[in-house]
């Protein structure tokens, strides 16, 4: 199953919070709101761990971290590069709280991939500033674009940028290279994907038939500063390294459901009144302090093609980058 589907299948278990006005409803109807309401939080709290946990990390990918410190005097003194790479963001297994649900059952209904990647392309820029030290900009961008025009309920953007300083600690011929360096990035954007509702719940002696169309938004404000240790050593051409540090994330990831429900029939006590499904709402801030382990390898001399792999010790990413020295 493709990661739009999964999306959509689990927004389509999620979208069940009726707001219609209470002397509207029947007592079966506000039951089940109130049962599946439960339900839905405690799936989100489920899934909103991980996964804001997983953006801390998402915030600060796409840096160019071999130990070379570019220098204005001797050389090289800048680098530009472009990349592309996708992070997989480990979710657990919503089978594990079937049993605490009234109505769901998200172990059976919902089809939750064990990781979902999560793609970012970005441009990095770095120049020298004097022996030693060097300074580092990174840009991480999609533009708004919506896919409804071609059949796809789907519309994203994100923006992300970063600065860092590194200073070189050992240059010997014969050691390894080992600097270190400290960074501050920032990230925002958003996705929403929309799904038609066809959902039958056993309600006493009843059903609940729901049929109807309901949207899914992620939104994320993220600010992370992180520092680390880098190693490396230049073999000719091909340039291993790997670096140690950790992250302090901040900022908040919000999932939020609105829609609306047609043809509602509660235990065979429904009004059959057309629902607008009032915005659910989960944020939840990343971790405050996490590790961040690197390891990668460059190839070529002034013009290079790069491979980098990057964790916090549960989700991991992975990016490739082609880079210029001047």
């Amino acid at each position: 199953m493709s990661i739009r589907k999964n999306l959509l299948a689990f927004g389509a278990v999620l979208f069940f919070a009726g707001a219609i006005p209470s002397w509207a409803q029947t007592a079966a109807e506000t039951q089940l709101d109130t049962d599946i309401t439960t339900d839905v939080q405690d799936i989100l709290i489920t899934l909103n761990g991980p996964f804001a946990k997983g953006m801390g990390l998402f915030s600060s990918l796409g840096w160019n971290t071999p130990p070379v410190i570019f220098d204005l005097k001797d050389g090289p003194r800048v680098e530009i590069g472009a990349g592309l790479g996708a992070q997989l963001v480990n979710l657990p297994d919503l089978s594990s709280i079937t049993a605490s649900m009234t109505y769901l059952d998200p172990g059976a209904t919902v089809s939750i991939p064990t990781f979902i990647p999560l793609p970012f392309p970005v441009a990095t820029a770095r120049v020298g500033l004097f022996n030693g030290l060097d300074v580092g900009g990174k840009l991480t961008y999609i533009p708004a674009f919506d896919l409804s025009a071609i059949g796809i309920d789907l519309s994203a953007e994100m923006t992300g940028f970063g600065f860092d300083l590194r200073f070189k600690v050992v240059d010997d011929p014969l050691l390894p290279t080992i600097a270190v360096g400290g960074s501050y990035d920032v990230m925002e954007g958003n996705v929403t994907v929309s799904t038609p509702l066809n959902q039958t719940f056993a309600v006493g002696g009843g059903s609940a038939d729901i049929s109807g169309t309901a949207a899914y938004a992620l939104d994320w404000d993220l600010q992370s500063f992180g520092a680390q240790v880098l190693v490396g050593k230049d073999l000719a051409g091909f340039y291993p390294f790997g670096s140690i540090g950790f992250q302090r994330n901040s900022g908040s990831v919000t999932s939020s459901f609105s829609g609306l429900i047609t043809n509602l029939d509660a235990g065979g006590g429904g009004s059959g009144t057309d629902r607008p499904l009032a915005a659910v709402v989960v944020a939840q801030l990343p971790v405050l302090f996490e590790p961040k382990f690197v390891l990668g390898i460059d190839v070529g001399e002034a013009f290079k093609w790069g491979l980098l792999f990057e964790s916090n010790g549960v989700d991991v990413a992975g990016s490739t980058s082609f880079k210029g020295r001047f």
